[in-house]
């Protein structure tokens, strides 16, 4: 049996201590029952689904339902307990199974049909669903069936009509047994596998390992993989990188064509970094973290912030080409492109302002967004006003004292 549970507080520390709590009265009054925290569902979970347990071990056997199956389950599953404590946030959970055989020579010989003692039993078991209602995306089966209780009284109370139209008892025809399984059965690439959840930290992702496959090795029946929201990550940041740093070297590309030149590009290419310190410090000073919306916002905050210095730039080259000096060109250009930077950074900083105050059912999307664009923008104008000027200044210096030198 499963129930839920939702806890509402007025503070995430009270909500932390109740879950505590709650936490040290089920293990001490419920020891065998499995239950976890989690968020409700909001408009993120929904739209991008929840994120994995850090760590899960899927335990693959090669026999699964076989007859030692759950001991050696619960065996393992009392091993790594005792390794690693409460970092192991899952247990096995099974139910009791009835099982119905029927006995081929016994239909035959007293005429009865499959589909007939199928369809009755069905019927007797309350399965036979009619139709099913659908209210908001909740699904409610109605059913056709009887008022009996147990399994056994539904055997012994239950007749079928067979093809001379006598009723036969439907004890006669089936034989029952009983056992037990998993409640639920997980299967992947990996087959059918046991998960075992694990809540560790990332540094820690190499010893678990070694020491959950020192743990499964015992026996030769099980194969142990590994997943989780760490490897997920792991893998997630990668492609991100590799994704970056081919976007930087095509942009570099052309700028070097546009500006004529293989060191501006690289005064562009600076203000990323710089700018992704104000995003990060924006995210966690208001608690949020770094997900699929805050990453759209680093790169709505890299295209328009970039265009501000190349835009600054070549505005710096071209009254440089006109005959200017040096700091006379940075000067003029500084003044000129004053105020458009300081408009297109405050319409968009005022734009997204509304969004970090939000509540309700899009505040979960539009928050992490608002701040990346937020954070970027207002470091990005400064390092555009008089970061990228200051570094075309070092960098120019040299060679316009060689130009002038040689005249």
């Amino acid at each position: 049996m499963e129930n839920n549970l939702f806890l509402k507080c007025a503070s995430p520390q009270k909500l932390e201590k109740l879950m505590a709590e709650l936490s040290q009265k089920l293990q001490h009054s419920y020891p065998h029952a499995d239950f976890s925290f989690s968020e409700t569902e909001n408009l993120f979970n929904l739209a991008f689904g929840k994120s994995d347990a850090p760590l899960v071990a899927r335990v693959a056997h090669f026999n699964p339902g076989g007859e030692n199956y759950l001991a050696e389950l619960a065996e393992l599953q009392k091993e790594l307990e005792q390794k690693f404590g409460e970092k192991i946030t899952s247990k096995i959970i099974t139910r009791n199974l009835i099982l119905l055989e029927t006995d081929p020579e016994k239909l035959l010989f007293y005429q009865v049909e499959n589909a007939d003692l199928y369809r009755e039993i069905k019927s007797a078991f309350n399965v036979n669903t009619v139709f099913t209602i659908n209210d908001n995306n909740m699904y409610v089966p109605v059913s056709v069936g009887n008022d009996y209780g147990s399994v056994y009284e539904i055997i012994q109370n239950i007749s079928i009509r067979n093809k001379n139209n006598e009723r036969i008892p439907l004890s006669g025809l089936v034989k029952v047994s009983s056992g037990s399984d998993l409640k639920t059965i997980v299967a992947g690439r990996e087959s059918e596998y046991f998960p075992v959840l694990f809540e560790i930290e990332p540094g820690e992702y190499n010893t678990t390992v070694q020491e959950i496959k020192s743990i499964t090795g015992k026996n030769a029946n099980y194969d142990t993989t590994f997943g989780g929201s760490i490897l997920s990550n792991r893998g997630m940041l990668l492609e991100l990188l590799m994704i970056v740093g081919v976007s930087l070297l095509l942009l570099y590309f052309i700028l070097a064509a546009q500006f004529e030149s293989f060191v501006l590009p690289l005064i562009v290419l600076i203000e990323v970094p710089i700018d992704l310190f104000g995003i990060f410090l924006f995210l966690k000073l208001f608690g949020a973290g770094i997900n699929i919306m805050s990453a759209i916002g680093i790169i709505v905050m890299a295209g328009i912030v970039i265009n501000d210095s190349i835009l600054k730039i070549d505005t710096i080259n071209k009254l440089v080409d006109a005959g200017n000096s040096l700091l006379r060109s940075i000067f003029v250009a500084g003044r000129r492109r004053l105020k458009p930077i300081l408009m297109t950074s405050l319409t968009t900083i005022l734009a997204m302002a509304p969004f970090m105050f939000q509540s309700g059912m899009g505040a979960d999307l539009q928050k992490p967004l608002a701040l990346a664009i937020i954070g970027g923008m207002t470091l990005g104008t400064l390092v555009s006003l008089f970061f990228i000027p200051l570094l075309y200044y070092l960098l120019k210096k040299k060679a316009f004292t060689q130009k002038i030198n040689k005249y």
